[in-house]
This record gives C-alpha cells, structure tokens and sequence, in this order.
C-alpha cells in the first residue's frame, strides 16, 4: 500500500502502529479514539507488540489536526490513500462519523482518485484491516 502511494507521487509516513495501553487510555480521553481496546493495541501470540493499525500520515502535510481548511494536497492524500487502502483489503477511517450522502461523495472520489471538496472521517489517516471487528482481533483471529 505504501509503494502504491508512492506511485502516485504521495509522501506516506507511519506515525504511530502499537500503543500500550496507558497510550490507548490517553488518546481516549484526549478525544483522539473512542475505544477502550483498539487494533493498534493488539499483540502476536508471543505477548509482543503486533499492531494490526497505523496512523499513515502525510510527510508534506504531517500535523492534521482537527479539520478546518486542509491544503487540496492533503485531501487528495486522504482519497487517495483510502483507494490504495482498499486495494489491499484495509480501510481507514475517512468515512467515518460522515452522514450517508457525504460517504457517498467520498467514495466516488476514493473509487475513481477525483478531487473532493466535502468532509472527511474523524480520523482518516487510521489504516486497519477491512472486515475485521475489534473483538475478534483482541481474541488473536488474525486474516492471514
């Protein structure tokens, strides 16, 4: 996914993959996740660190914060990062908290990479497996 990114002239940077759960219980409380147990918290069989999510960010634009006016360069990112997320059975989270027509609207551009003006997901940089619920993951299924 990332050397499809690349292809397309995009600057991806992994920000953050495994966090404790000390991590997890601040980015919760600091609004940034909504969950107690996420996939960036999951661990091999081992009891070592293997997240199954990254924060993929945009070496041109790193610091989104909260969405205001983002430069067209780093909406054009966030679409085309979902395709590429999707070409590879993962998925971020550009869609969500989005109301039904928004989704719509973001999935053309995401489907055929064409500029988008409207809104994007609470946290649209978050790549995670496609499909995979977060109570499956924390019980070790795995999709490979």
């Amino acid at each position: 996914m990332i050397a499809d990114l690349e292809a397309l002239g995009e600057r991806p940077r992994i920000q953050d993959a495994y966090r404790s759960p000390a991590a997890q219980a601040a980015a919760v409380a600091s609004g940034n996740s909504s969950v107690g147990w996420s996939f960036h918290n999951a661990r091999n069989p081992d009891g070592t660190p293997g997240a199954l999510a990254v924060d993929l960010l945009d070496e041109n634009y790193p610091v989104p914060g909260k969405q205001i006016v983002w430069p067209v360069s780093f909406r054009r990112y966030l679409v085309r990062l979902a395709h590429c997320a999707g070409r590879h059975e993962l998925e971020t989270l550009c869609y969500w908290t989005l109301g039904t027509d928004e989704r719509k609207a973001l999935a053309f551009a995401v489907e055929h990479l064409t500029d988008y003006t409207g809104k994007f997901g609470k946290d649209p940089t978050h790549v995670e497996p496609a499909g995979l619920t977060l109570a499956a993951a924390r019980h070790g299924y795995r999709p490979w």
